[in-house]
């Protein structure tokens, strides 16, 4: 426990002995309470001595870390010092209790979610093309290949069950790159992964802050492979990158894009056609585990129209169908079981394989030639992973293209979840407020004014009001988390952790309110999280504070973002990004203006 030793832990007992002694005499002693309190606050001031102490050595810790820039020594002596886990294991999960239990609660859960029944309508047509394009064995794996692979692998990650990180590769030399290759290249060409480099560690985590621990649904399972099995992924994402292309409505897992330039285009689409008196119905579907409900034959059918090379096709198929996963619940480790569905997440190539999964389906949409257009090219649909949210002008062209999207999902073994799917409605209030029924997988769908999608409040009505609101109320949270932590911590490390934390705030570049009071109020607050941090009085001039430590104002701070969001979009290969650019849908929007306000009058 910080801020507790041995002559702390002494005094209280003497402490706690004078009292159960005063106890123990039915409180008829008068000498005894006089005898505790002494103790008592012998007690409390050693405390508060040693607490003192304790903080001063977090300090130097710190200090010394941070003056070296490592910054992930420095998270870690955070961690080590404040004594307390990322997440706490709860002792109780769906009425079941302890470690070893729970463990083998979870393998069970998941043991019938990645064996679930699905069709294997595709096993055939995946059989014949390995049977009839495997005319040679042998496949290569160059040794550049393995060296590039070993050089991406990301240092101070969990181990798999093989015990090796990262830095043991790295830091091997070249000496290990030859046999490496040729050990790679023999597993592809065998068909064949040795059994320590298949299995899998998962650990479940919840969702989000707020979720019930104790209920199994709110969590999410994350996966641990093995280290070698991460340089064999990423040696088949350098060799068939180019084969695992998706269409440019896939705005997740890829270079260049992101969930900010996702949000960008749906708000874009939305207030360019309301500008113009027309409508947008927008339609955000969830997807219930998608990515633990991929059909393994169905994706390794798409693969092969894609044209990998029937050897890999058969290595993956190996892997797909013989790996074997664990559950972690503490300090316990479940039983093995097979898993015959799933892409894992946290794996490699996970991302990429489920984008493929579900291109398909991007490319029915924009055949349908329904919905928002630029010109001639349409806009009626944006996927990040599994949220994917429809974009059209009618109601009728909405109903046909979520009847797109249920039989696209009956087809894949995928499950899209009505009750979190949200409509939302872009439209002038004087046309009323009633809203047609949508039926969606046997249910009517729900009309919102606000949703939260992908992090970012959308508002069909008060634009960025909700959003601001709760940004607001994170700036506030994080200044009195860091503050109650990092009390004792020198100026620079404050500096270092205000940066951190506040130089950039999620999608700011974004915002255009229609009310600048609430704009105002978050830039009251960003100013009182550096005065909260930093010890300043709160009748303190920001100007002058943010001048005096060398830190971005809140406008700069805007102006930062702006630039770098116009700086993404300038030099985007995303077809669709660019035809929005180049139209007025850009020019003649708000985020535009605001963004020259931002960075042409500031000059």
């Amino acid at each position: 426990m910080n801020g507790w030793n041995e002559q702390v832990a002494q005094i209280y007992h003497i402490y706690r002995n004078s009292f159960w002694q005063w106890r123990n005499s039915n409180k008829t002693d008068f000498f005894l309470p006089n005898e505790m309190c002494v103790f008592r606050n012998r007690f409390k001031r050693s405390l508060k001595l040693c607490k003192r102490d304790s903080d001063g050595r977090l300090n130097d810790k710190l200090v010394t870390s941070y003056e070296g820039k490592c910054f992930q020594k420095f998270w870690k002596h955070v961690r080590d010092c404040d004594g307390k886990s990322m997440q706490q294991i709860t002792t109780e999960l769906d009425g079941v209790s302890s470690e070893s239990k729970i463990s083998g609660h979870w393998a069970k859960l998941y043991g019938e979610l990645f064996c679930d029944n699905q069709t294997d309508v595709h096993k055939e047509s995946v059989q014949n093309y390995i049977k009839q394009n495997l005319k040679c064995y042998k496949y290569a794996v160059n040794k550049k290949v393995v060296f590039s692979a070993i050089e991406k692998l990301k240092r101070n990650k969990a181990t798999g069950s093989e015990g090796l990180q990262a830095e043991h590769f790295q830091n091997a030399g070249e000496c290990i790159i030859r046999p490496m290759s040729e050990l790679i290249s023999s597993m592809i060409s065998h068909g064949f992964v040795p059994d320590v480099v298949m299995k899998v560690m998962i650990i479940p985590i919840v969702k989000k802050r707020g979720l019930d621990p104790k209920c199994s649904a709110n969590y999410r399972p994350i996966a641990i492979a093995s280290t070698f099995s991460k340089i064999l992924e990423l040696a088949l994402l350098t060799k068939f990158n180019n084969h695992l292309k998706t269409t440019d409505n896939q705005f997740g897992y890829k270079r260049g894009v992101g969930t900010e330039l996702a949000v960008y285009y749906v708000r874009q689409m939305a207030h360019y056609y309301l500008r113009h008196n027309t409508p947008v119905f927008l339609c955000y579907l969830d997807a219930s585990k998608a990515f633990d409900k991929v059909n393994h034959y169905t994706l390794l059918h798409k693969l092969c129209k894609r044209n990998i090379p029937a050897v890999v096709v058969r290595f993956l198929l190996y892997w797909f169908r013989s790996q074997q996963f664990v559950v972690k619940w503490g300090q316990s480790i479940s039983c093995s079981f097979p898993v015959l569905n799933s892409v894992r997440q946290g794996g490699i190539l996970s991302a990429y394989f489920f984008a493929v999964y579900m291109d398909d389906l991007s490319i029915q949409l924009t055949d349908t030639q329904l919905g928002c257009r630029i010109g001639s090219q349409i806009f009626n649909h944006v996927f990040y992973a599994d949220d994917v949210c429809l974009l059209t002008t009618s109601i009728a062209a909405l109903r046909m293209l979520l009847q797109i999207c249920e039989k696209y999902g009956e087809g894949h073994d995928l499950t899209f979840n009505p009750k979190k799917t949200m409509c939302q409605a872009f439209i002038d209030y004087k046309y009323g407020t009633t809203r047609p029924s949508i039926m969606f997988c046997g249910q009517n769908l729900v009309w919102k004014e606000t949703v939260c999608y992908l992090g970012y409040e959308i508002n069909c009505g008060n634009r960025d009001y909700d959003e601001l609101q709760k940004r607001r109320r994170e700036l506030y949270g994080r200044a009195n988390l860091l503050k109650s932590r990092f009390a004792a911590c020198g100026k620079s490390v404050k500096i270092y952790l205000f940066r951190t934390f506040f130089s950039s705030i999620y999608c700011s570049s974004l915002w255009t309110p229609l009310n600048k009071d609430t704009l105002d109020k978050v830039k009251v607050a960003y100013n009182d999280s550096f005065r909260l941090l930093m010890g300043y009085s709160r009748r303190c001039s920001a100007s002058k504070m943010f001048a005096e430590n060398n830190v971005n104002d809140f406008n700069a701070m805007r102006r930062v973002a702006a630039y770098s969001m116009l700086n993404r979009l300038a030099l985007t290969e995303n077809v669709i990004l660019s035809a929005i650019v180049n139209s007025k849908v850009f020019t003649s929007s708000s985020t535009s203006k605001v963004w020259k306000s931002l960075l042409f009058k500031a000059m």
